[in-house]
């Protein structure tokens, strides 16, 4: 009855050790998302990607005192990321300037802002705001007594409706 059981166990380890290596060789690959951000709005890490290929461009609001990022200036800024790592982001705030390391930790708290977005969104809202502004719409509506900011979803509303 014991060797039963010793069989048994030699049979299922090399059955895994077979599938498992079956898999490498045949070459599997996950299905991969073409989603930037995760759940939370930060841009994912993308492991095996040459620097080159993932030049992408964001606008948000920038501190040199939160980021340390001395020199920048403060304000909104079109910044490029070269790579987004581990430990590390690559980001320069001009075309001729050089690429700055900048924490991981800042760079989460910097995509968890309420500007933050890719420059072709940004570029978006603004032909959004011109053409608003060119038709005389209003950007604000009452609410409660209040003026409170209309979202760009319902100024695109307003302009198919006008």
């Amino acid at each position: 009855m014991e060797d039963v059981h010793g069989y048994l166990l030699m049979f299922v380890i090399v059955a895994f050790t077979i599938a498992i290596s079956s898999l490498f060789l045949l070459g599997y690959k996950p299905k991969e998302l073409n989603n930037k951000f995760d759940k939370q709005g930060t841009v994912k890490y993308v492991d095996s990607d040459y620097w080159g290929k993932l030049m992408e461009h964001y606008y948000f609001y920038h501190d040199d005192i939160k980021t340390g990022l001395r020199g920048e200036g403060c304000g909104y800024r079109k910044a490029t990321v070269r790579s987004v790592g581990r430990k590390w982001v690559y980001i320069r705030f001009s075309n001729e300037g050089n690429f700055r390391r900048l924490a991981i930790k800042k760079w989460q708290d910097i995509c968890r802002q309420k500007d933050f977005r890719t420059w072709e969104g940004h570029v978006a809202e603004l032909e959004v705001k011109k053409k608003a502004l060119s038709k005389g719409l209003s950007f604000y509506k009452k609410r409660y007594n209040k003026n409170i900011p209309k979202t760009i979803e319902e100024l695109q509303k307003e302009l198919e409706v006008a």
